[in-house]
């Protein structure tokens, strides 16, 4: 496990908590996936950052003890350095890595954040093949 931290932010006309976290991860991880898929991913349209709540999936947050306790605190998580991939019933793939926290699971408790029963837990997305230019194992499709 390696350890970062993030910038805790509200976005409340768009619904969302979240970290900020530093763009890096993102341009890091993108030479992996350019070298493995002989492609650059579409980048999430959020920039590099881990939801802690989102009114699509979470309802009763409290967005005032959220502004007033952790808005722009830096928060510290954990993180496997692993490029996951996922996300392929909802018609393309995602390229992510897990996240831990016990700091950002004591958050959501106190902010009323409830996650559902198909949670898959806190992550980064790092890109998906939604432009569909994401050539899986090229190099075995190459005849030389």
């Amino acid at each position: 496990m390696l350890e970062a931290q993030g910038i805790f932010r509200i976005d409340k006309p768009n619904g969302r908590i979240f970290l900020d976290v530093h763009y890096d991860f993102i341009n890091y991880y993108n030479l992996f996936v350019t070298k493995e898929y002989w492609s650059k991913f579409h980048i999430p349209r959020h920039g590099s950052h881990i939801t802690i709540g989102n009114t699509m999936f979470h309802d009763n947050m409290d967005w005032v003890k959220a502004k007033k306790i952790y808005d722009r605190r830096l928060i510290k998580f954990q993180y496997n350095p692993y490029i996951y991939i996922g996300g392929g019933s909802k018609g393309f793939t995602n390229f992510y890595i897990k996240v831990y926290s016990e700091e950002i699971d004591h958050i959501k408790q106190e902010l009323r954040i409830i996650e559902k029963e198909d949670y898959k837990g806190a992550h980064i997305t790092l890109g998906s093949d939604k432009n569909r230019n994401v050539i899986p194992y090229w190099p075995q499709m190459i005849k030389i």
